[in-house]
């Protein structure tokens, strides 16, 4: 659609103001520019196979993850690396291998990895919605403590891909079960932030399951961590990751019906 298709419908003329100003509204919001923040798919040059992936920062879109590391800050080497592909992830997809190294003990060991949204200056008052999301797909995770997707707010939201086969929201102090996955097989996570609504919800392979409000509204961070609990290794794949923030649509100011 031309900014000269727009400018020929003009509100309360040759048809009813509503149809005008919708068709305005719509046209409007294509033309809106949506902020990429983050589109990481590990095929680009800054990515090597048999590695772990570059790390981004800066400005945006970043294509990379801005850390990778073991759950609690410490040193990380060589657990998460760019793979040459697995099942329907063809593209270099990210292989996450996690591996409890004492095998018995008190302690689970993980790999995460990070993608920061505190320090990005373009998370304007003015974006309504936030999405994040990515492709997973499960090798074999039976040793596992599960497959976790966070976004860290003041409290957090979380999917789950559990040992069990089963897909849960993870929230604190409670898990909720939405579905389930097959080991080799493609699913798509998206997490959605409306901040007029103030509220979140979870979709998986384009359908909400899950929806909830006030747990907060200052995203800092979305987090993909496997964590093992057997010393057979616990292995999942993720790709196609893509954080947008979209701007609130600009309304016709006659859009009244009836003026």
């Amino acid at each position: 659609m031309t900014l000269t298709s727009i400018r020929a419908i003009r509100c309360g003329k040759t048809v009813p103001p509503w149809f005008a100003c919708l068709f305005i509204l719509v046209a409007a919001d294509r033309l809106q520019a949506t902020t990429i923040l983050y589109s990481v798919d590990f095929s680009g040059p800054e990515h090597v196979v048999g590695e772990s992936p570059m790390l981004g920062s800066g400005p945006v879109p970043r294509t990379g993850p801005t850390f990778v590391g073991r759950p609690g800050g410490s040193k990380f080497s060589g657990a998460v690396t760019v793979s040459n592909g697995f099942g329907p992830l063809t593209d270099r997809p990210l292989l996450l291998e996690a591996v409890d190294t004492v095998d018995g003990d008190t302690f689970f060991d993980g790999v995460a990895m990070t993608f920061r949204l505190d320090d990005l200056t373009l998370l304007r008052p003015t974006d309504w919605l936030l999405v994040a999301g990515m492709d997973v797909v499960i090798d074999d995770i039976s040793g596992s403590e599960g497959l976790g997707l966070f976004i860290d707010l003041p409290s957090f939201l979380g999917i789950g891909f559990e040992r069990t086969g089963a897909i849960t929201v993870r929230l604190p102090g409670d898990d909720l079960v939405v579905g389930e996955y097959v080991p080799g097989e493609l699913t798509h996570v998206d997490f959605r932030f409306y901040r007029a609504a103030q509220t979140w919800s979870v979709l998986i392979d384009g359908t909400q399951v899950y929806a909830v409000s006030a747990i907060g509204s200052n995203p800092r961070q979305m987090r993909v961590v496997l964590v093992s609990s057997s010393a057979n290794p616990a292995r999942a794949y993720v790709d196609n990751i893509r954080i947008v923030a979209v701007p609130e649509p600009r309304l016709c100011r006659k859009c009244a019906l009836g003026s």
